[in-house]
């Protein structure tokens, strides 16, 4: 068991320390109802056991735990005397608690922060900047949340996200980027008008500095169609042709045959060059907020609006999965699976669902990478159309109870359904705390189960799994004026 302190560093959990801290309140009251060591034993124990199931607890609960366990042996007086201890420790202390946080964000030692987002350095500057600021948006959007709704948050029954951001500040959370329009006519960056791309290599470009901008204005991730940038590859291919083909006149050559052979390459050699850059910018960019973009990508041939679209877009994808395939250099200059942008293939019978149909070889080539880089995820265009009023949306990456992980449990290596995987951890452990709707458990506490990262390519520690209830969405809503029960005031010291 692990204790997570104020500041977010964590340290092993030593019994020890709780005898230490009982034994100090126990000092201060009269001899007669003092403790002897086999009874600050008793309690230490108590408290331990009070803590059984958790792999990492907080301070805050381990002194919960305390008072607790000196209460259920009738230590009234020592548990009085043990809260005026904690209480005047604290005021006592040099720094706040989210001061203190801070401290551990600028020294890169705090675990809140160090896993928190897979494209998140905890060590980059603007990152840290973003987790101070975020330091005192938590601290007055706990304010702001209804307490019903905090309480909930804070016992694992829901989990209200980014708060770091929201509920005080207006910015949102996930979009789908409109690059069709943007690309076709013209948008503004920053307070530059930008035309329509000239060239499917540029394209690529606008594409990842319009991802890498939109991840610094919002949270979560973004879902952008390799299809907006299809009608630029004809666009290169026009000017390709044009060139070689005043070079053909110059040099009095007149093969028609040839001159397409060469256009077609080059047109190749374009798109592998764009979709490389794009790849590379994705994943080396680090927006104002410390992130890296968070991108999945749109593999939709159904997106295609002419033949010649639909045969540039198949050339595009060809090439996005040959390029997964190879992977990018990480920094031992081994090759390794980017994390992203993530990889979304539609699948649609007549088109590349089945053997026999015109791009199946896509479906193959995407096969194969799923074997070396885990990546692209499949939707099927049908289904997509049975649940979302006839449209073929894409979406962004939640595991849904089909969807299939590869957990290790037992020294056993099982590849199941999240369904299955919640059913059998649900056999073997019982949910800290019961919280429950329906009769439905919404958490469940694990402890020696690793489940399969694809980032790190290895199994890691799987502490937790939360489901939702229910597929229903709740409609809320938030404004960014509010009033507050009590004045929250701001300090600032200056030498």
């Amino acid at each position: 068991m692990k204790v997570r302190k104020r500041n977010g560093v964590e340290q092993d959990f030593d019994i020890e320390e709780i005898k230490k801290a009982v034994n100090k309140a126990n000092v201060t009251v009269d001899k007669e109802v003092q403790l002897s060591e086999e009874q600050i034993t008793e309690v230490a124990e108590t408290a331990k056991e009070f803590l059984k199931g958790f792999n990492i607890v907080k301070v805050q609960q381990i002194q919960d735990a305390v008072e607790k366990a000196l209460m259920k042996h009738n230590h009234y007086e020592v548990a009085k005397s043990y809260v005026i201890y904690r209480d005047e420790h604290l005021k006592n202390k040099k720094f706040t608690q989210d001061e203190e946080k801070a401290l551990a964000i600028c020294s890169a030692t705090s675990e809140d922060v160090s896993g928190d987002n897979a494209n998140k350095r905890a060590t980059v500057l603007g990152t840290m900047r973003d987790y101070l600021a975020g330091l005192v948006c938590k601290s007055i959007g706990r304010k702001i949340l209804l307490k019903e709704v905090q309480a909930a948050h804070d016992q694992g029954m829901i989990h209200f996200h980014d708060m770091d951001y929201s509920p005080l500040m207006p910015i949102s959370n996930c979009c789908l980027v409109n690059t069709f329009d943007m690309f076709k006519n013209g948008f503004q960056m920053n307070d530059t008008w930008i035309d329509p791309p000239h060239s499917f290599l540029t394209g690529a470009n606008l594409q990842a500095q319009i991802n890498l901008i939109i991840s610094g204005s919002q949270y979560g991730g973004q879902t952008v169609s390799w299809a907006a940038l299809a009608p630029f590859v004809d666009v290169s291919r026009q000017r390709i042709k044009a060139k070689y083909k005043k070079l053909f006149e110059e040099l009095g050559i007149d093969d028609k045959k040839k001159l397409n052979e060469i256009v077609e390459r080059e047109v190749g050699k374009e798109v592998e060059k764009g979709v490389e850059t794009y790849q590379y910018q994705c994943i080396s960019h680090t927006s104002s907020n410390g992130q890296s973009p968070f991108v999945s990508a749109v593999l939709n041939l159904l997106e295609a609006k002419t033949k010649q679209e639909q045969k540039d877009l198949a050339l595009i994808i060809e090439t996005i999965l040959k390029e997964r395939i190879k992977g990018v250099k990480d920094r031992s200059r081994k090759y390794t699976a980017p994390l992203f942008p993530k990889l979304l293939y539609i699948q649609e019978k007549g088109f590349n669902l089945e053997p026999g149909d015109p791009y199946y070889y896509l479906t193959e080539l995407a096969a194969k990478c799923n074997v070396h880089r885990m990546q692209p995820d499949y939707i099927s265009a049908k289904k997509c159309r049975e649940s979302k009023d006839g449209m073929v949306i894409p979406c962004m990456g939640c595991v849904t109870g089909d969807s299939e992980v590869l957990i290790k449990f037992n020294n056993e290596v099982k590849k199941i359904t999240f369904e299955e995987f919640w059913k059998l951890m649900d056999e073997k452990f019982e949910s800290n705390g019961q919280f429950s709707i329906d009769d439905k458990n919404l958490k469940i506490d694990l402890k020696d189960v690793k489940i399969f990262d694809n980032k790190e390519q290895n199994f890691v520690d799987c502490y937790r799994i939360i489901r939702n209830n229910s597929t229903n969405w709740s409609e809320l809503e938030f404004s960014t004026s509010f009033e507050v029960d009590e004045k929250i005031d701001f300090e600032i010291e200056i030498d």
